[in-house]
């Protein structure tokens, strides 16, 4: 190993649908569902992620609201935010339930089962 110092170290992890895969760890029975997370900022009002059966179906990263429903009429879509003052902008813009990640457990699981 050399003596000299590149700095530190960094890693870089890819998780593929991370806010799903937590709501989905949290309740395993929405666990092949139909289901979307709205995305924030520039996103807001288009899927940020899909879960494997809405994917399916025709349902992708980008498409509006409107799109990914239309290719799976089942379809739910969940804003997961850390800006709970964004709560009635995200469920005006077609999204079925909010959940604020500093919600507590119990307040999570009423938002998602509100939902589907």
């Amino acid at each position: 190993m050399s003596s000299t110092s590149c700095g530190p170290r960094v890693a870089a992890l890819h998780v593929p649908n991370v806010g799903l895969q937590a709501l989905v760890r949290r309740s395993p029975e929405l666990a092949g569902a139909a289901l979307a997370l709205e995305g924030e900022r520039r996103l807001r009002g288009r899927v940020a992620e899909a879960s494997r059966r809405a994917r399916e179906a025709g349902v992708g990263e980008g498409q509006t609201l409107a799109q990914a429903r239309a290719a799976c009429p089942g379809l739910r879509v969940l804003v997961l935010s850390a800006r709970p003052e964004t709560r009635s902008d995200a469920l005006a813009s077609g999204a079925d339930a909010f959940v604020c990640k500093m919600d507590s457990p119990e307040k999570l699981l009423e938002a998602i089962f509100g939902a589907v």
